[in-house]
């Protein structure tokens, strides 16, 4: 059965997509590393608000958990931005949603931080976090690039 459907493709130099859906294979996250802590990172849009999700620190991200071996992190900031790539501008600081953590507060357990995109969605973005502390190391935090696709093919019968 033919099928049609937009998404938001995220990328991150180095990172790792995670295809989900089992009627659309849709690249729906990444997963990278900052130094040891893994990371997986997704936009979720709903009808009324739309966010990057982060998960920190999950190993089983990963396919070789041993390799990540950290103790803690923490942002440096609070300051997230959105770079919209057609216009050049950028929107920020972003918020996170209520029920996230303080980001600068260090944390010794995965956690997931929700941080609100401004609507209407450009159809290419960066998102832009602070450097993180892990085990007391600064490191850069890679850019997520977003970008809006469109995917079409042939989908099972039972779908």
């Amino acid at each position: 059965m033919p099928n049609a459907t937009q998404y938001y493709r995220p990328s991150v130099e180095g990172g790792r997509q995670l295809t989900t859906g089992h009627c659309v294979p849709l690249p729906r996250a990444v997963v990278f590393q900052v130094g040891p802590l893994p990371v997986r990172a997704l936009l979720s849009a709903g009808a009324r608000t739309t966010y990057v999700d982060l998960r920190l620190g999950d190993r089983a991200d990963l396919p070789d958990a041993a390799a990540a071996s950290w103790q803690s992190y923490h942002f440096t900031a609070d300051r997230f931005l959105m770079r919209d790539l057609a216009r050049d501008t950028l929107s920020g600081p972003l918020t996170r949603f209520t029920s996230s953590p303080d980001v600068t507060e260090t944390s010794t357990q995965p956690r997931w931080v929700e941080i609100r995109i401004p609507k209407p969605l450009p159809a290419r973005f960066e998102f832009i976090s602070p450097p993180i502390m892990v085990d007391g190391q600064s490191l850069p935090f890679p850019v997520i690039r977003f970008e809006k696709t469109l995917w079409m093919g042939i989908s099972p019968f039972n779908c």
